[in-house]
């Protein structure tokens, strides 16, 4: 919707897919060199085939010597994983990328994890470190698998977003997850913008969020003026227990900025040119 479909009506206050591919590929690359042999388990609709086209072409350029040696896409909320974890057993992938989320990757990693395939090949998960997964699933998580997801309460350690948890503990007695946090975020711009804009005038609010910058949880953010898409840091790292959380969380991160992982606005203005 802030891309090959967008419209001026439309902010994205979260991030996009951009953003957890090339970082999810980035990080791979850097951490893991002598990987070259992936693998795709993704699910069948667009988001998993976007995911990893993009991934696909971001590794391509981070390590020429990489290769894609298969691709499993099965449906949303199947019951059964046995036929595709099998299948990945067989391909004998160095790496396998994974854009399965909630309660599908719940029930994969259970399903999977007695075969020892976590321990037999990297994996690179997509929204891996989603909190409500790592709630799920408790001691199961495989630790050492490069993960991402939009926001962690975690991080950043700044007094902004321990504060923002502090406050969401008290009215839920639970952690944060990314997408309360991108809820967040969404109301806090339109706040701002409203303020700022001093009407409720729909061409004076959206000129207001056009480039507006907010203080956020998960760190500076902004709504960029062509496109609207949000533009922030993002964080990736791998699944790892500490003595403080019953859960895993992540760790051995770094940190990615727009610039390195969001598409460019080049990248945008090519795409409206190919929906004239």
């Amino acid at each position: 919707m802030t891309k090959e479909k967008w419209n001026r009506y439309t902010f994205r206050s979260g991030t996009c897919n951009s953003q957890e591919a090339n970082s999810l590929s980035l990080y791979a690359a850097k951490k893991y060199p002598k990987l070259t042999k992936f693998y795709n388990l993704g699910p069948d609709y667009e988001y998993g085939r976007t995911m990893w086209a993009l991934f696909q072409a971001k590794t391509k350029e981070a390590n020429p010597k990489a290769e894609f040696i298969g691709e499993q896409w099965p449906k949303l909320f199947i019951p059964d994983y046995t036929t595709y974890i099998n299948a990945i057993l067989a391909a004998k992938p160095d790496a396998v990328f994974c854009s399965l989320w909630g309660g599908d990757l719940v029930a994969f990693i259970k399903q999977a994890k007695p075969y020892g395939i976590f321990e037999k090949m990297k994996w690179i998960i997509a929204t891996g470190g989603d909190i409500t997964v790592a709630k799920a699933l408790g001691g199961d998580m495989p630790t050492g698998m490069i993960v991402d997801q939009r926001y962690y309460f975690h991080w950043p350690e700044s007094e902004r977003n321990k504060a923002f948890v502090k406050a969401y503990m008290a009215d839920y007695n639970d952690y944060p997850s990314a997408w309360a946090a991108e809820g967040y975020d969404g109301v806090y711009f339109l706040a701002e913008a409203v303020k700022k804009a001093g009407s409720l005038d729909t061409d004076k609010v959206i000129a207001a969020l056009e480039g507006l910058t907010i203080d956020a949880p998960r760190g500076k953010a902004t709504l960029r003026k062509e496109d609207h898409q949000l533009s922030s840091d993002f964080m990736v790292g791998e699944t790892v227990f500490v003595k403080e959380y019953p859960f895993a969380i992540v760790g051995n991160t770094e940190v990615f900025t727009a610039d390195r992982v969001l598409y460019s606005i080049e990248e945008w203005k090519k795409a409206q040119e190919g929906n004239k």
